[in-house]
């Protein structure tokens, strides 16, 4: 005879499923940073007999690596402004802190975007430059935690604008 228990799902308080939703996305955010340092530890590990130091801004990669990092960065500086309509927009019923979490991902994820396309010309074409903006968008992802602070500042900028 098989005796399979019913789970059932333990009512939670909502103030405790924010809370560990905030403390997920610290981990989550603390993985993305490690991964992208690890890499910024790597580049000069392998590229070190080539390594050049004289700013080369003639190569096409270094170019459209220092434009790449400025849009990327740009976007996640500029995705505070729309954050409202981001957030709002999901169907799926979540919490805000859920919505937060999601809202955080994507802008981790369009700086990890840039990061990564530094890390990789400045691997290719052995030089200097696109370290500096690497670097940048390391210290711009990392500048961006997830706070309770900044949380209960976007539901609060949500209530107040949308009811």
């Amino acid at each position: 005879m098989s005796m399979e228990r019913q789970l059932t799902p333990v009512p939670r308080d909502d103030n405790e499923e924010a809370t560990k939703t905030l403390q997920m996305t610290k981990v989550i955010h603390l993985a993305m940073v490690a991964g992208v340092l690890m890499l910024g530890i790597m580049i000069p590990f392998i590229t070190f007999k080539d390594w050049s130091f004289k700013p080369d801004l003639t190569n096409p990669l270094v170019i459209m690596s220092v434009a790449a990092c400025g849009i990327t960065l740009a976007c996640a500086f500029g995705m505070r402004s729309v954050s409202g309509k981001f957030m709002l927009a999901q169907t799926a019923k979540k919490s805000m802190a859920q919505r937060y979490q999601s809202f955080c991902l994507v802008r981790w994820a369009v700086i990890e975007g840039g990061a990564m396309f530094s890390g990789l010309s400045a691997l290719v074409s052995s030089n200097v430059s696109p370290i500096v903006m690497f670097c940048l968008s390391a210290a711009v992802m990392a500048y961006f935690y997830p706070s309770d602070k900044e949380l209960k500042e976007l539901t609060e900028r949500l209530t107040d604008r949308f009811g």
